[in-house]
């Protein structure tokens, strides 16, 4: 929308500035994230949204995860343990409320509770 809007042509959105903007905690909610997108394209000096396009608190955010190393294993096997995580702080996050967390991520309880039982962690206890 603000690509075309702008006419600055864009082709996404690298993996650095994707990573910054998935592990901010957006207080501002989804205007939030328009408005940083926006600018983001507005100053934007190539064909993609890079991490020195957002602002500087979200550039910030925890980059540490970028010097580890790259996890081992296949696409879906990462993207599975991806998955897990997910369910297993967001029940954290619920206070170990499940339907909460299962409501939060928009997903099923029973879906929910087949990933927390792949983690083969007892989440409740967590």
């Amino acid at each position: 929308q603000y690509s075309s809007m702008y006419c600055q042509p864009m082709r996404g959105i690298d993996p650095a500035a994707m990573a910054a903007l998935m592990e901010y905690s957006w207080p501002g909610n989804v205007r939030e994230l328009e408005n940083v997108i926006q600018r983001a394209i507005i100053l934007s000096e190539g064909d993609s949204v890079r991490l020195e396009d957002l602002p500087e608190t979200m550039s910030q955010v925890d980059l540490l995860c970028l010097d580890e190393p790259a996890p081992a294993g296949s696409f879906e096997e990462q993207l599975r343990e991806y998955r897990v995580k997910l369910a297993i702080n967001a029940v954290q996050d619920a206070n170990g409320n499940k339907t909460v967390a299962a409501r939060s991520l928009n997903i099923s309880r029973a879906y929910l509770h087949r990933l927390i039982r792949e983690s083969g962690e007892d989440v409740a206890v967590i």
